[in-house]
């Protein structure tokens, strides 16, 4: 049977990542470029191939200067997502899989939910993931929110004047609340992955530089071995 222009897609994903993890054992970052260029036109197909992906419409082409551990997350967010495409399940359980991958916690940040022409509306962030937030709005929902449409939210973190700003897409709306997808992750400080272990120290929206250096290598490696 003729591969499908799905699967192709997810075939040259998986061999994109192998390149990448062989430049960067070699050390070869004169590749990054090229590497980009293929990421970018590559984005275009999957996008073509999965309209309906909430996370893989939210992932942005690569800029010339992109760097290596940049791409290798770009990629695992698109594996992911297109893996969870690719199962043979419903599709609305799929998009569920796909908007809930990533570890919750609950929270209790204010929050600015800011759409369409400078409206800003009071809320509350009640839970969180990497890429993902759920918000209660102080008041009733705007007349005309929808899924789909896009939206920044401004987190300010109790206890502290820490905060955070994050370009959003409405993906859900109930009477529980509005869910966000997120395609910049939320500080790993705050929101952990899954086995990533929190400097019990460390408040506000994210370590020092200094402090997360001596790991740099091990999880690139670990991203690109994915």
């Amino acid at each position: 049977m003729p591969e499908s222009r799905k699967a192709a897609v997810v075939r040259t994903l998986h061999a994109l990542q192998e390149r990448l993890t062989a430049a960067h054992l070699a050390g070869t970052t004169a590749a990054d470029g090229a590497l980009a260029l293929d990421f970018n036109s590559l984005l275009v197909q999957a996008k073509e191939q999965f309209p309906r992906s909430d996370t893989l419409r939210l992932i942005e082409p690569l800029g010339a200067g992109a760097t290596a551990p940049v791409l290798a997350v770009r990629l695992v967010m698109m594996r992911r997502t297109l893996d969870a495409e690719m199962e043979d399940r419903p599709l609305d359980e799929r998009r569920g899989d796909e908007r809930r991958r990533w570890q919750r916690r609950d929270v209790a940040w204010s929050a600015r939910f800011l759409i369409g022409e400078g409206t800003a509306l009071a809320a509350r962030a009640v839970d969180a993931s990497r890429h993902g937030l759920r918000l209660v709005l102080d008041g009733a929902a705007p007349a005309g929110l929808e899924h789909g449409q896009k939206c920044c939210v401004e987190v300010h973190l109790a206890g502290s004047s820490a905060r955070f700003v994050r370009d959003a897409e409405v993906c859900h709306i109930d009477e529980h609340g509005i869910g966000l997808v997120i395609a910049e992750a939320l500080p790993a400080s705050l929101v952990p992955a899954p086995g990533d272990v929190l400097n019990p120290g460390v408040k506000g929206a994210g370590a020092p530089e200094s402090a997360a250096r001596p790991a740099l290598r091990s999880r690139l490696l670990a991203l690109l071995r994915w």
